[in-house]
């Protein structure tokens, strides 16, 4: 169902009606709602108490998307994309831990708790570790309340 075709769907429907059955059930429709609202909103993603120690974690998914909710060496809670840079594995399997630092299963690029490159195997001389951390999220904390924002 394409952009158009939803547009139509929504102004057939009677204000103080509930919704058509094809607007919880369509897989288009579930998508748009994730690329305009989920994906460009303040998500609720758990308490600081899941995270107490430097290194504790937790995954956050939602849809497709899977996110490392962790505290790092200088006590800063960290949203990381769990998706390695070299081939897209991801890196945390287990839906929560305690980690020195986030091994890739694939080919064993280390990250440390903020995200950053720490090892890289094979990689060439001039190979620049800075470019290649996981990828940051926005992360808020409100009265010890994670959120976090895709939309960067």
């Amino acid at each position: 169902m394409n952009t158009e075709d939803i547009s139509k769907l929504v102004k057939t429907q009677v204000e103080g009606f509930s919704l058509d059955q094809i607007f919880y059930q369509d897989p288009d429709v579930y998508q748009r709602e994730l690329d305009r609202i989920f994906m460009k909103s303040w998500l609720y993603t758990g308490h600081i108490s899941q995270v107490p120690k430097t290194g504790d974690y937790f995954l956050y998914e939602l849809a497709s998307e899977s996110v490392i909710i962790t505290r790092d060496s200088k006590d800063t809670i960290k949203a990381l994309i769990n998706v390695c840079r070299h081939r897209g594995s991801r890196v945390c399997l287990e839906s929560t831990g305690q980690q020195k630092s986030f091994v890739c299963p694939y080919h064993a690029w280390v990250y440390k708790l903020d995200g950053s490159l720490r090892g890289a195997n094979r990689t060439p001389p001039d190979f620049d570790k800075s470019k290649y951390g996981l990828k940051q999220i926005q992360v808020k904390i409100f009265h010890g309340m994670i959120f976090i924002n895709f939309d960067i």
